[in-house]
């Protein structure tokens, strides 16, 4: 319809860019070319959720749906309250009322942290792990050399960027990324920096 887009904006082409989510669905990732699979993901608090790889749309969109239940408990809860045991209940609650284990989704964690008055509109990712600990530590070790700027924070990215992968066996894509070196973590930071 005309004027549905704001002037001097584009109009969707319809195709995601390089990089975004290609089922056209957010919280739903497809990949492969002949055999298709697919994965749920969910954000809160700076962590995200990803489910395993599945064969089938319909037990990803189920799984994303339980993933959405843990988003809106642990942020419902108590935020004086653990993080951790926030998602750890939330997963439990939603997979129960849901009739699917925990072990069904696999999940693996992330920090996806937001740094805008650091690095512009760039995101920063932490490393994928099973072990939900572990992202809450980069979490915080993240949030916490944010508030203290730049070099701070550079070097806290850059510890993260090197630390090693801890995927699930049927993980692919970025949850694989091999550990970042010194110099290659320093030239993503630095980049990131200097393009703002």
């Amino acid at each position: 319809a005309e004027g549905a887009f704001p002037a001097g904006s584009r109009r969707p082409s319809g195709r995601p860019r390089s990089g975004q989510n290609k089922s056209g669905c957010r919280g739903l990732i497809v990949s492969g070319g002949k055999n298709l699979v697919f994965q749920a993901s969910a954000t809160v608090c700076n962590i995200r959720i990803a489910t395993r790889c599945v064969p089938s749309l319909e037990i990803a969109v189920e799984y994303h749906a339980v993933l959405v239940h843990i988003t809106q408990m642990v942020n419902e809860g108590d935020p004086q309250e653990d993080l951790g045991a926030r998602i750890r209940r939330g997963m439990e609650v939603a997979c129960k009322e849901s009739g699917i284990q925990p072990q069904d989704i696999a999940p693996t964690y992330r920090v996806v942290l937001s740094s805008t008055a650091l690095i512009g509109d760039r995101v920063v990712y932490g490393r994928y792990s099973t072990d939900l600990n572990t992202v809450l530590v980069q979490r915080e070790r993240l949030r916490a050399a944010k508030a203290d700027g730049w070099p701070n924070f550079r070097q806290a990215w850059m510890d993260v960027m090197q630390e090693p992968v801890s995927a699930r066996e049927s993980a692919w894509g970025s949850a694989l990324a091999a550990s970042k070196s010194y110099e290659e973590a320093a030239a993503i930071a630095d980049a990131a920096y200097e393009s703002q």
